[in-house]
């Protein structure tokens, strides 16, 4: 007579997926008997019993009797374990996902995978360009103050601005800092305003204007309508791509593709017979129904901040 550990042969039971009455037809095991046995009513069980339960449930006798434990064999290794990403993203950013996918022949989920390591990249490339150009920037400034001698009639600020000095440790301060969006350039009281008078973050900080040249010099393999608009480091970034893709998609419609580009809807919003269909007609037209819809709701929009502002007597 063996024993069996109630809680070993209940917990493996589920983890295979198997009710009572399951593991009784496959081991031949009455379903009584298995229910006595989970319930630890059965201190000791026939040989053949053990033998027909360990069959089944993928485990050997010693393992059932809790003697030793379990071999947890993993289906996978810890490089090939998969989770879902919980990150919440804009429509646009959903639906350039599936347009690169498609334009380059891989899968959203690889991309997704790349995501950190080209982010990553990008982002050391970018410090590496800003630490070079303040490389550059202090030898010929160097080379300049080399000529005061030359200039003895005239001011110092000829060939050395005092300022400029401040401004260059603000510079190095962010580099060092990884502040890849220069957003510290301002951190602290400053006799002079490191930023360009007519600086817009969004648009100008560092890392945009980098990655803006670099999407330029991609050319002519990325489409020329591609843009980035800019990215502020708190809100989605904002740029525009595949723009071909999307015409594609839609059977040369610029309305629906810039519908989608621009996050109207998400790709995935699109009924299943409509995202698959061969024939783009049904396709383009429900786009063009959700473009005019959001139109129509933007003129709406405006109409009432409009009304609200001249409530106030204030004009756009």
């Amino acid at each position: 007579m063996t024993h069996i550990d109630p809680t070993i042969l209940r917990a493996q039971r589920k983890k295979l997926r198997m009710s009572m009455a399951d593991l009784a037809q496959r081991s031949g095991v009455n379903k009584t008997t298995i229910a006595r046995i989970e319930r630890g009513e059965m201190t000791s069980n026939r040989r053949y019993t053990v033998a027909r339960l360990c069959a089944h449930l993928k485990l050997n006798a010693d393992q059932l009797a809790g003697l030793v434990p379990l071999e947890v064999a993993p289906s996978v290794t810890p490089e090939q374990a998969k989770g879902q990403l919980n990150a919440r993203v804009s429509n646009g950013t959903r639906n350039a996902l599936a347009l690169v996918a498609k334009r380059y022949q891989v899968s959203a989920g690889h991309i997704i995978e790349f995501a950190p390591l080209l982010f990553h990249m990008m982002a050391s490339e970018s410090l590496c360009h800003r630490r070079r150009n303040l490389a550059q920037l202090r030898q010929a400034r160097d080379a300049v103050s080399a000529l005061e001698s030359s200039f003895g009639h005239l001011s110092g600020r000829l060939v050395d601005d005092y300022t400029a000095d401040e401004i260059d440790r603000l510079e190095e301060r962010s580099i060092n800092g990884k502040d890849i969006v220069g957003r510290t350039l301002v951190d602290g009281d400053h006799a002079e305003d490191p930023l360009a008078w007519d600086y817009i973050h969004e648009d100008q900080n560092p890392f945009v204007a980098f990655l803006r040249n670099r999407l330029g010099s991609a050319q002519p393999f990325t489409d020329s309508s591609d843009t980035l608009d800019g990215w502020s480091g708190w809100r989605s970034p904002s740029y525009s791509i595949c723009r071909e893709e999307a015409l594609t998609y839609f059977d040369g419609d610029e309305d629906a593709a810039d519908a989608l580009l621009n996050g109207v809807f998400a790709i995935t919003e699109l009924p299943k017979d409509l995202r698959e269909a061969e024939d783009p007609a049904a396709r383009t037209a429900w786009a063009r129904s959700k473009a005019e819809a959001a139109g129509i709701a933007a003129q709406e929009a405006m109409a009432r901040l409009e009304e609200r502002l001249a409530s106030l007597k204030i004009q756009l």
